[in-house]
């Protein structure tokens, strides 16, 4: 099957080699001319897959019209931040018949993205149906053909099904849900946690203190997530407690490393260049602090790590805040 990819990042390239390792073609929508013309001489993109041969299968183009030429599949992996740009330029090459694989994970608007999409695009009027691809899944890993465990969701289970089948092999196993926003919703707040994870190790806190965030987070997740309307079971699988986990613990998180630096006493322009990637945390913070006031939602993490990144205080003077409030029942709103 021809398959399409808009973005050629690390987790881009990673899903574009599981679907040349499952026979099918794979084209890049690249904005760069540099990695364009490398995936087309070389197969190779040593930036994000130092090492990896991409294979023949895989090919690049910096037109959208091409790539819709190309395929009915459409796999979105770009930041959050550049969502409305891919959506605004599919429209306006007219998508239709077409399938959506959203493996961005992120808020928009304050609307997850696939709700955002529907609203764009007339989803209904052109045929066009969305699958959210998501899990606790390092590019890293899957390049190695480690075993990674994700969830195709979408609305109605055939499509979810049918997306799950193009990734789905022996060390990439696709679970299903139709818990769309709820799958969403978990993979943009998990990556907030984990810059404030990041910050406390960074600082040197220690294993309870990170602990603490990690469950203490989940909490505050729950609250949210009546918003958004999520199952109780998505909080608590692999889109919630397990990417939770993942992205919380380990360097290889790109939201994680920047909270480190940043726990570091890095600047923040400077910690941003380390991490070389976008943080996805960084504009989903902004949109849950919206969020929060707007519903009056009690989420002293989401606020502190608002204050740190966008009203400028210290840590120290964040965390002596989120310390020092009066003590009350676990799980009291």
């Amino acid at each position: 099957m021809n398959i399409g990819i808009v973005g050629s990042g690390s987790w881009g390239v990673a899903l574009g080699t599981v679907l040349t390792n499952n026979k099918h073609e794979v084209l890049f929508l690249c904005n760069q001319e540099i990695q364009k013309d490398e995936i087309n001489s070389k197969h190779t993109l040593e930036i994000y897959a130092p090492g990896i041969d991409l294979g023949n299968h895989v090919k690049a183009t910096s037109s959208y019209k091409e790539l819709l030429a190309f395929a009915s599949t459409i796999v979105i992996v770009v930041p959050s931040a550049a969502i409305e740009d891919v959506i605004n330029k599919l429209r306006s090459e007219k998508i239709h018949n077409a399938t959506l694989v959203i493996a961005t994970k992120g808020l928009i608007h304050k609307e997850t993205i696939n709700e955002f999409i529907r609203h764009k695009l007339d989803v209904r009027k052109n045929n066009i149906k969305i699958s959210i691809l998501s899990g606790p899944s390092f590019a890293k890993f899957v390049l190695e053909k480690k075993i990674t465990c994700v969830v195709s969701a979408s609305k109605k289970m055939e499509t979810a099904k049918e997306v799950a089948e193009l990734f789905f092999n022996n060390y990439f196993r696709v679970y299903l849900s139709t818990d769309v926003n709820g799958v969403e919703f978990c993979g943009g707040f998990k990556n907030v946690i984990a810059l404030g994870a990041g910050m406390l190790d960074g600082r040197g806190e220690g294993s309870n203190a990170r602990a603490a965030l990690i469950s203490r987070g989940l909490f505050e997740m729950s609250k949210y997530a009546r918003i958004f309307n999520v199952k109780k079971d998505t909080l608590y699988g692999l889109t919630g407690v397990g990417d939770l986990v993942l992205t919380a613990t380990d360097m290889t998180s790109r939201n994680y490393s920047l909270g480190y630096y940043l726990g570091k006493g890095m600047p923040f322009e400077e910690a941003l260049i380390k991490v070389k990637t976008t943080a996805e945390s960084i504009v989903t913070i902004k949109e849950l602090y919206e969020i929060s006031i707007e519903n009056k939602i009690d989420s002293p993490i989401i606020q502190t790590i608002y204050g740190v990144l966008y009203v400028h205080k210290s840590i120290d003077e964040c965390l002596a805040v989120l310390m020092n409030r009066a003590a009350r029942n676990e799980f009291s709103e």
